[in-house]
């Protein structure tokens, strides 16, 4: 189509056409259209991806900040824990777990009730600190 278009404006202004080199032209000219059409493609999936990606970073790293605000600690701190678990043949998640069921624990053991008042009493450990106040997990 393109190719017709400049043929029809030269031969307009008087010009001869060389007709092997517009075929060419044209050819050229699809030829690029295709690719790209191709790269854009390519490219929009690409973005796809990384739109995908950030959010699985966004939504791991919300829960890793409300399993930290959970516990009591900073997720930075929560995140150095979850990788010694790894590290040491564990997960990242049943680290987080073990980190709950601690505060849970030592809050039960603050009120001195529940299994985790039992638990601190044996070890000679205190949930509280000087104030009064638990400490933190």
């Amino acid at each position: 189509m393109s190719g017709a278009v400049i043929k029809e404006f030269l031969v307009g202004l008087g010009f001869k056409v060389d007709e092997a080199g517009l075929k060419k032209f044209d050819e050229g000219i699809k030829s690029a259209s295709v690719k790209v059409a191709a790269f854009g493609a390519a490219s929009v999936a690409a973005a796809g991806a990384i739109v995908a990606f950030v959010g699985s970073v966004a939504n791991r790293l919300d829960a890793i900040g409300d399993a930290a605000d959970r516990i009591g600690t900073t997720a930075e701190e929560l995140m150095r824990l979850q990788y010694v678990a790894t590290l040491s043949g564990s997960s990242a998640e049943a680290a987080a777990s073990a980190m709950e069921n601690l505060g849970r624990i030592a809050g039960e053991a603050s009120q001195g009730i529940g299994r985790g008042a039992k638990v601190f009493a044996d070890l000679g450990l205190s949930a509280k600190d000087a104030s009064g106040n638990l400490k933190p997990t």
